[in-house]
C-alpha cells in the first residue's frame, strides 16, 4: 500500500469520526438557538 493512499484512506477515517463525533453537538446547539 503506497503512502498516498494510507493517507488518503486516515484522512477518510478522520473526516468521518469527526463528523460522527460534532453533528450531535452541532443539532443540540442549532436547537438551542
Amino acid at each position: 500500500m503506497t503512502d498516498v493512499l494510507l493517507n488518503f484512506i486516515a484522512g477518510g477515517v478522520g473526516g468521518s469520526c469527526t463528523v460522527i463525533v460534532g453533528h450531535p453537538f452541532d443539532t443540540v446547539k442549532v436547537n438551542l438557538l
